[in-house]
């Protein structure tokens, strides 16, 4: 098993095939594990399966639906983020949403190694953003 892990968490199904290949190839050239996840539960489930501090970075969907109830979920992703920093405190998360707004940036101005992108985010935008974090952070 990989010791070293990145997240996707996406619940949109025409979004998050494209962007994981991206990051699926970007781990391979890192030996970093990779996990697509699509709820809150799945996430939960994952962090289960692995040792504490093993998710070194985590990108984000902030709105989410709640599969059960078939609502939104503006909270599913401060879940997420809360759920992860618990597991991986030193992780780096990127937190992604097309509903950026004050209030969101207010929320997380004062955490570490987070950062918020407006969604979508090109490709190339993303890989150079990863290896730029990749530079900034130690991986071992």
């Amino acid at each position: 098993m990989k010791s070293k892990w990145l997240f996707y968490v996406e619940d949109d199904s025409v979004l998050a095939p494209a962007t994981a290949d991206l990051l699926l190839h970007f781990c391979k050239s890192h030996d970093m594990g990779f996990k697509l996840l699509m709820s809150v539960h799945d996430v939960q489930s994952a962090l289960a399966q692995l040792p504490p501090s093993s998710v070194r970075f985590a990108i984000v969907d902030l709105w989410m639906n709640d599969q059960e109830k078939n609502t939104s979920d503006r909270a599913a992703g401060i879940k997420v983020f809360q759920m992860i920093r618990s597991h991986s405190i030193n992780s780096y998360i990127v937190l992604l949403s097309g509903h950026i707004d004050a209030a969101v940036e207010e929320k997380f101005k004062n955490e570490r190694n987070v950062a918020i992108a407006h969604k979508p985010t090109p490709d190339e935008e993303l890989r150079e953003f990863l290896e730029e974090k990749i530079k900034e952070i130690i991986i071992e």
